[in-house]
């Protein structure tokens, strides 16, 4: 029955709905995205001295896969570092709300 009342609107209308659907469709997609974004932790390395000098040593080295070897390395030791400082700052705010 929903499907006859369709074919009676123009084609305007219908074009209206459509275009409706989408943008909602559009925003619902933006704003959960923009929420992962916003939570999610970061993809990429900051670019800070440090790291840029782990990268050239890495860079150094003579053949292509121990140079990505060294990288793989330092950045497992990079995210192992990133995931203590989260527990320590969970434990941390524990501490805090007790």
């Amino acid at each position: 029955m929903a499907q006859a009342s369709v074919h009676k609107l123009s084609a305007s209308h219908r074009a209206g709905r459509a275009i409706g659907a989408t943008a909602t469709t559009a925003g619902l997609a933006v704003a959960l995205l923009g929420a992962f974004a916003q939570t999610a932790a970061p993809l990429w390395m900051e670019p800070s001295p440090e790291v840029m000098e782990q990268v050239t040593r890495c860079q150094a080295l003579p053949p292509r896969q121990g140079r990505e070897t060294c990288r793989q390395r330092m950045a497992s030791t990079r995210l192992q570092d990133l995931q203590r400082g989260v527990q320590v700052a969970d434990r941390q705010s524990t501490r805090m709300a007790r």
